[in-house]
């Protein structure tokens, strides 16, 4: 499997007003190149709304004009009760060619929302391509139906999903899903993930009215399960007051599997009590994945998980994913009065040429605004998990030979690759060359995938005579 970051986005510049229509996040719109259908796209953004009083605005992914998932927060006062919308998004079949990936806002129930400047704005499409890329077991969006919350868990309409799993130890799991929740007044919820009975993450938000919602976004991976038919299921419960599905906004939720045995080192279900916020960052309790001997090759995929309380009202909190000193997504979300109104940030990141040893931490902070202090919630998991992914490579290797058998020494060898896999396509990109060696051996290395659509093409050097022409449909193997 090869992972290619195709881009990332992270931005501090003013936005300009967000309108009544979907419009491009100013910076957040681009046009990317991909493999083709063979790959798997991971689209996510993390976007943090300023406003005035009773602000809602609405964010989502599009690819290629069409919109995929969103969120929605509000902001209740200026500075200081600010949302954001974490979204992530899973995608499958896009052609060989460029493509459009836009994070777009709008305004929500009641107008007035900004892009926040005083944290950075993140985006990013990541590609995994090759025959052991990831693949999507189930998904379900585009849900709108509507919901009230219960005093226990229970689970959200349509947002149950059984796909038959690889399982074993080479396997990985990742949940990912969005979910609005709304509420009259000084009403909370919580979502929660469940895994095969068992709560595994969550989050939690409040709605102070209506036309005041706030989504709950995170992504959660789950390392070496059974093989078998397993459950995925997002669960709502009531916090302050009763919750309700907001039916203005699409939910979803993504199962994902890898199987090429990506490491997990996480740090989950954390519900220990911290100190108040301070005015910089400070890593949030023991939420630190600490690692050495990095390869820079190696890349990271970070999630993290957690939700804010406060002791007083008109509050926000700040959280990032720290990754060797340097703050790699941040997130804000407001809390209007101790465990009755509670904000949530969700932050996925990906990051790859780092080496040595490397921490990885969930930090936090208190916002801007006239308040007394920010506490970390105690009565909801926190999480924060580290995917490694390590660059495997493949190799092909042969002998150049003339027509009746005999090694031929020292001869061109061109490798190249089909670019799709339907047999009637006859369209080839030439990846490398090599000579062959005084024994007529050649070998091609640092493949990044084991595609059988490659050939090799030999002839003698500096002279336009072929020497030889293999099948198209050679496969490396794992060097």
């Amino acid at each position: 499997m090869t992972v290619t970051i195709l881009d990332t986005q992270q931005l501090t510049s003013s936005s300009g007003d967000i309108t009544a229509s979907y419009t491009d996040i100013t910076g957040m719109a681009q046009n990317l190149s991909v493999a083709g259908t063979s790959s798997l796209i991971l689209f996510t953004a993390s976007i943090t709304i300023n406003g005035g009083a009773d602000n809602e605005t609405d964010v989502a992914l599009f690819i290629d004009d069409s919109l995929v998932c969103e969120g929605r927060c509000f902001v209740d006062s200026n500075d200081n009760e600010l949302g954001m919308v974490q979204l992530a998004w899973w995608e499958t079949g896009l052609s060989t060619g460029t493509h459009d990936f836009d994070v777009r806002a709008r305004d929500g129930g009641q107008v007035g929302g900004i892009i926040y400047t005083g944290e950075i704005r993140l985006s990013q499409v990541i590609e995994f391509t090759g025959s052991d890329a990831p693949v999507i077991l189930s998904e379900v969006s585009g849900l709108t139906s509507s919901q009230t919350g219960t005093a226990s868990y229970v689970d959200i309409t349509g947002m149950k999903v059984t796909p038959t799993i690889t399982g074993g130890s080479t396997s990985l799991i990742v949940v990912s899903g969005t979910v609005s929740f709304t509420g009259s007044s000084d009403q909370s919820g919580f979502l929660g993930l469940e895994i095969e009975s068992t709560i595994e993450a969550e989050g939690k938000v409040y709605g102070d009215a209506a036309n005041e919602s706030q989504s709950v976004g995170y992504m959660f991976a789950k390392k070496a399960m059974t093989a078998g038919t397993r459950d995925f299921t997002f669960q709502m419960k009531n916090g302050q007051g009763t919750t309700e599905i907001d039916t203005g906004m699409e939910r979803h939720i993504q199962v994902v599997e890898f199987t090429n045995t990506p490491s997990l080192d996480e740090v989950i279900g954390n519900r220990t009590a911290d100190t108040t916020a301070t005015a910089s960052f400070t890593r949030l309790n023991d939420m630190v994945v600490s690692k050495t001997s990095v390869a820079s090759s190696t890349h990271f995929l970070v999630c993290s998980n957690q939700s804010f309380d406060s002791d007083s009202s008109d509050a926000h909190g700040v959280a990032s994913i720290r990754i060797d000193g340097t703050d790699e997504a941040i997130g804000s979300s407001g809390s209007d009065g101790t465990t009755i109104e509670p904000g949530n940030v969700g932050l996925t990141v990906m990051k790859t040429g780092l080496s040595g040893s490397i921490d990885f931490e969930t930090m936090f902070k208190e916002g801007t605004g006239s308040w007394t202090g920010l506490i970390i919630a105690t009565d909801t998991d926190r999480h924060l998990q580290v995917i490694g992914f390590t660059g495997v490579t493949y190799k092909l290797e042969g002998t150049t030979r003339d027509e009746g058998g005999s090694t031929l020494a020292t001869c061109r060898c061109i490798l190249l690759k089909r670019d799709t896999a339907a047999e009637a396509s006859r369209i080839y990109t030439i990846v490398d060359h090599v000579n062959s060696n005084g024994s007529g051996a050649y070998s091609f290395t640092g493949i990044g995938d084991n595609d059988a659509r490659y050939m090799v093409v030999s002839f003698d050097i500096d002279t336009p005579i072929v020497r030889g022409v293999t099948d198209d449909f050679l496969q490396p193997v794992v060097e």
